[in-house]
């Protein structure tokens, strides 16, 4: 999967989703789903908010949007169920099987207005190809791939850009470098003293 670390507050996941949602006419479709195995579209940022409202008081594993939209989505997103694990029973969609999407997880287990003393890393990338769901239904002769396509691979990189150029980059080195992109808020938050983080990697503006 090719992927960029974005360091987020709530307001930095809005304006990259504003742009997203206004750029390609994309719907934002949540990973979980707790009472249907379907395709949730999110596609104001309305919707967007209130969702994440809801999304707090819920227990999951985390807080994930497969984006689809007209110029590059072929298939639906497919879901599977999970009973009795220790997050509770929820469908969720399944990696790679269906659309194609770019996979965003603006951060794990949700994005908070308040913050201890860190932000954690989130990711935001797609595949070079995706599974279609025919072969869910048919093992043995349901097996194709959907190639990514030039219009995902062009937004992936309009996406790219736009947090680029509205955030800073921020770097881990310590035997080896990762790169990241803090977003505004988040960047202003780490000039007073939080961590960005992934895992215990702590990133630092460049």
């Amino acid at each position: 999967m090719s992927e960029t670390n974005v360091f987020l507050t709530k307001n930095d996941f809005i304006t990259i989703a504003d742009y997203v949602l206004k750029s390609f006419d994309a719907s934002f479709i949540p990973a979980i789903s707790y009472k249907k195995p379907e395709n949730k579209n999110l596609k104001s940022i309305k919707e967007l908010e209130e969702y994440l409202i809801g999304y707090s008081s819920k227990k999951a594993p985390a807080l994930t949007f497969h984006i689809t939209a007209p110029l590059w989505s072929i298939e639906p997103i497919y879901f599977d169920f999970v009973e009795n694990n220790y997050n509770g029973s929820y469908y969720f969609a399944l990696q790679r099987y269906g659309g194609p999407s770019i996979d965003f997880t603006p951060r794990m287990y949700g994005l908070s207005n308040s913050y201890s003393d860190k932000i954690i890393c989130g990711q935001i990338g797609d595949y070079p190809y995706n599974f279609s769901g025919s072969f869910l239904e048919d093992k043995v002769t349901g097996y194709k791939t959907i190639n990514r396509p030039e219009s995902l691979k062009n937004a992936m990189s309009d996406i790219k850009n736009f947090i680029k150029n509205n955030g800073h980059k921020v770097v881990y080195r310590n035997g080896f470098t990762k790169v990241g992109y803090a977003m505004a808020e988040a960047f202003a938050l780490s000039n007073n003293g939080l961590k960005l983080m992934q895992g215990d990697l702590i990133f630092e503006k460049e």
